[in-house]
């Protein structure tokens, strides 16, 4: 054990620092004097390296489940948030179309339907391709984690690549005779210090990839988090659009429902109109239909023959015919008057309208102007009465400018 005490152990650090020339003879009887304790010493070495190994395979194992937890989370809550949002908008934009009205077509509902269906299609899929652009953003630290895992499989089979040159080289130490027939002296510990420092070099290549992945699942997580948060403020945005498109649907209905009442009171007034000409055509054609009763003279002069008679009806029927076509025709034109004179009338109203209106500026332009000329008589006034007064002062002023040259004369 005493070459084993004044022997330096084998270490990473005396690999990259000490690389003389001298180094690698002493070191080799070291190896040649005890055996057992390099045996040790790597035993050691690699059972720390497999814990470090181990703990390292733990902790991105726990990593990547509890990623893929919160990921599989957040998708499965927006989902759902998404689909109660999809719900509660139908729910609400049905809830909200209008009842069926006596006077309401069925076209028009249709219409108004289809309307309000296109607009929450609107709303709802650029809200969907916000979810497919999320899910595919996500899809991003899977693949990573997926990498991670890929990686630790490689790390463990370049750790049990290790973990049998090890067990070759205990094989190879446990035998000190074979060490020193088969191995010479000066190029055992070259060889040592090219595995361990190879295995130091490998960590410090998984340990960089890893903080690669870690910084990479990290960046990942940011974004989708400001992802998630436009979302967020999106779907704010899509509620504050419902609701304005509500309230535009019940103004609509409200509109609605007042041009609906003022058609019903035209229908009515138009409906009474028209029979009022139905029963002036009724009462044209019962004065064509009226015939006079035939006199003493009428009869005398009726022709007896059949052939004459038939040709008097078909003539009667004839101009009964053409009376009831101009009946026909008299009460065509009476409509026709009636929607010029309701146009008309429109015309006038909003003539009189617009003539109220600036009747109503020239009235106000007229009270300005009768204010501005009360003004300007009242000043007027006042410049008279204080010409009057000065008229009234200027003899007085004579007289008295006249007093003080009375004593000289």
């Amino acid at each position: 054990m005493e070459g084993t005490r004044g022997c330096p152990l084998p270490s990473p650090r005396w690999a990259g620092d000490q690389a003389g020339s001298h180094a690698p003879r002493g070191y080799g009887a070291c190896y040649r004097g005890d055996p057992v304790g390099v045996t040790q010493t790597e035993q050691v070495s690699e059972g720390t390296k497999q814990e470090a190994v181990e703990a390292v395979q733990r902790r991105c194992q726990e990593e990547v489940a509890s990623l893929q937890t919160i990921l599989k989370d957040t998708i499965s809550s927006y989902e759902a948030r998404l689909s109660a949002f999809q719900r509660d908008s139908w729910e609400n934009v049905w809830s909200r179309l209008p009842r069926t009205n006596p006077l309401d077509s069925l076209e028009k509902q249709m219409e108004k339907a289809q309307e309000d269906t296109q607009r929450l299609w609107a709303i709802v899929l650029p809200m969907e391709q916000e979810i497919a652009e999320l899910k595919a953003k996500l899809a991003h630290p899977e693949s990573l984690v997926q990498e991670l895992q890929r990686e630790e499989a490689r790390w463990e089979r370049g750790t049990e690549g290790k973990h049998s040159l090890c067990s070759s080289a205990e094989s190879l130490l446990a035998d000190p005779e074979t060490v020193s027939t088969d191995l010479p002296g000066s190029h055992q510990a070259p060889l040592m210090e090219g595995g361990v420092q190879q295995q130091h070099g490998t960590l410090e290549e998984r340990a960089k990839e890893k903080a690669n992945l870690e910084e990479a699942l990290r960046c990942s997580n940011e974004e989708c988090s400001k992802q998630v948060q436009v979302l967020l403020a999106q779907i704010q945005t899509s509620e504050n659009l419902l609701q304005s498109l509500q309230a535009t649907v019940s103004e609509t209905q409200r509109q609605t429902q007042e041009q609906i009442a003022d058609l019903a009171a035209s229908h009515k007034r138009l409906s009474y109109k028209v029979h009022r000409l139905n029963a002036e055509n009724e009462g044209l054609r019962g004065m064509s239909s009226q015939n006079p009763l035939p006199t003493d003279d009428e009869t005398r002069s009726l022709p007896s023959m059949v052939p004459e008679l038939q040709a008097m009806v078909s003539k009667l029927r004839q101009e009964s015919a053409l009376q009831l076509r101009a009946a026909e025709h008299q009460a065509e034109r009476l409509q026709i008057e009636i929607i010029s004179l309701r146009e008309r009338l429109h015309e006038e109203a909003a003539s009189q309208s617009s003539l109220q209106g600036a009747l109503e500026r020239e009235r106000e332009e007229r009270e300005l102007l009768q204010a501005s000329l009360n003004s300007i008589q009242s000043e007027m006034e006042r410049l008279q009465q204080g010409q009057e007064e000065l008229n009234r002062i200027q003899p007085d002023v004579r007289e008295a400018s006249r007093l003080p040259g009375r004593p000289e004369a």
